[in-house]
């Protein structure tokens, strides 16, 4: 067997304390991946939805920041294959934060569990962890 087909099969490890941020704009991501990691949570940043689609092949993340507009693939786009990969990989389906300077509209049909409008506060950040994932240890 192949590495390629082993990773193909390999189901990820679930981290429990896994944030996932997924942005196209690095400031936007560092800044999200601050206030988390300040939180004591871990963190994983993709720059779009297939790096990110990558690394959740790797780490399995409890909580899922998205962008929603990002060039390649959008964030709806990304959710949608996320919850393919999470049905293929019989794992529950991370929280779902969609961060987006858009309207509603732009995320309509799509199931998810917050969103949260650009530009937003650091206090945003924190409540939205203290009420998906419980307060840090």
């Amino acid at each position: 067997m192949d590495h390629n087909e082993a990773t193909e099969n390999s189901v990820p490890q679930r981290q429990a304390r896994l944030v996932l941020i997924v942005d196209d704009e690095p400031a936007i991501a560092d800044s999200v991946a601050a206030v988390v990691e300040d939180a004591r949570y871990d963190v994983l940043i993709a720059h779009g939805g297939k790096q990110a689609l990558v690394l959740v092949a790797q780490q399995w993340p409890a909580l899922v920041m998205s962008d929603v507009m990002m060039p390649l693939m959008d964030g709806p786009t990304f959710v949608t294959a996320l919850r393919a990969q999470a049905a293929h990989w019989h794992l529950p389906m991370p929280t779902i934060v969609f961060m987006t300077a858009a309207s509603r509209r732009a995320v309509a049909g799509v199931v998810f569990d917050a969103l949260v409008e650009k530009p937003f506060e650091i206090t945003t950040i924190d409540a939205l962890l203290v009420r998906f994932l419980g307060e840090s240890g």
